[in-house]
């Protein structure tokens, strides 16, 4: 075990037993293996013996909670924190699928970039984006922070560490010392921009210390279960992108973010409205909207 870098792993997880266990199969045949397993399981019955029966053919602490009172990955987050042994804590989703370097390419990362204090790795399964969505995404998202990562995504160059300010909360590095400065908010709802929400705090307070790190690669297999429609996904992500903002409202270029952010979504909604041939879209970023202006933000 290399001491300097003692990686606490953590998996969140609900009534996905089966995305889990394919997950640990990727686990288990990585080159640099983390210190111990976390996993904060909220499914409706336990599934430690599965797990600790996976995990028998190799050198990794369990530490397994079942959890039905934890109802947000915020929460499970944080109570996971609270608990782990390591100095770095990797935070990855249930239904991913590791690359088999994935955790030493996170640890060639931290050693090259000294004044990286998180990172996140690259999903390799993502649909190519068109370059016009891009520009468009680009323009409207010319806010309070740097965050390249869907042009990174479609590079198929070279790669290593790109700096970004928002990065992927489900196949995330970090400094553990980074959250005895900065916690992670578990009283506004953030549901879906729960990452960003925290990398861009962390990245106002320590400019330049986030990455992408190009080499870390997984692949992600986007499970049906406890997954919410598209139409209702988007809604929920214009009301935390309005918390979002509310949040930073002294932020300089906060309400010239919110503004770019909202006409891009809403003329993004009109689109697939059209598109599909269903006023669906539109109603739920309507619902979005009127959800994010009624929330009041909790300080």
């Amino acid at each position: 075990m290399n001491n300097k870098f003692k990686i606490s792993a953590v998996v969140p997880t609900k009534n996905r037993l089966y995305d889990l266990l394919e997950f640990i199969d990727s686990l288990i045949i990585q080159h640099f293996l983390p210190y111990e397993l976390i996993v904060v399981d909220q499914s409706d019955k336990s599934h430690f013996t599965k797990i600790q029966k996976k995990l028998a053919s190799i050198n990794i602490s369990l530490n397994y909670f079942h959890r039905t009172d934890i109802s947000s990955l915020a929460e499970a987050k944080t109570f996971a924190i609270s608990v782990t042994k390591g100095n770095y804590i990797c935070f990855l989703e249930d239904d991913i699928v590791l690359d088999a370097n994935f955790f030493a390419a996170l640890v060639e990362g931290f050693k090259h970039e000294k004044k990286m204090i998180g990172c996140c790795g690259r999903i390799t399964n993502m649909p190519r984006t068109s370059n016009l969505f891009i520009l468009f995404q680009s323009l409207f998202f010319k806010g309070i922070f740097n965050d390249p990562r869907l042009k990174i995504f479609n590079n198929k160059k070279p790669l290593f560490l790109i700096q970004c300010d928002a990065i992927n909360g489900g196949i995330t590095m970090w400094k553990k010392s980074v959250f005895e400065r900065e916690k992670i908010d578990i009283v506004n709802g953030f549901f879906m921009m729960e990452d960003v929400e925290y990398s861009t705090r962390i990245a106002k307070i320590f400019p330049g210390s986030l990455f992408v790190n190009y080499r870390a690669t997984v692949i992600h297999k986007i499970s049906p279960i406890n997954r919410l429609d598209f139409d209702l996904r988007q809604g929920n992500k214009i009301k935390e992108a309005i918390l979002f903002y509310k949040k930073r409202k002294k932020w300089k270029g906060a309400n010239y973010g919110l503004f770019l952010v909202l006409v891009w979504w809403t003329l993004n909604a009109i689109f697939e409205s059209i598109k599909r041939q269903t006023i669906k879209p539109v109603t739920e970023h309507i619902k979005g909207l009127i959800m994010g202006y009624k929330t009041k933000l909790i300080k």
